[in-house]
């Protein structure tokens, strides 16, 4: 049988339906990659739509940024 996946949004929750354009974000020790949910087969988070994507990627950037601050001390 057929595994079934259903995918919620990382930023607003949401449901992934049929038609959406999703998007996935692998985090790395080094950074993070995305691409189209389609491309992915395990990806760390999933995001409905560019809006919630970019507003992950500033939070991530931010935190990868401050992380390399306290590295640097």
């Amino acid at each position: 049988m057929p595994r079934v996946e259903y995918w919620k949004c990382g930023g607003c929750g949401k449901l992934k339906g049929e038609d959406n354009h999703w998007f996935a974000v692998i985090e790395h020790a080094d950074g993070f990659f995305v691409a189209p949910l389609a491309a992915i087969a395990k990806p760390t988070e999933a995001y409905c739509g560019e809006q919630c994507l970019h507003k992950a990627l500033s939070q991530l950037i931010t935190q990868l940024a401050s992380a390399q601050l306290v590295a640097a001390r």
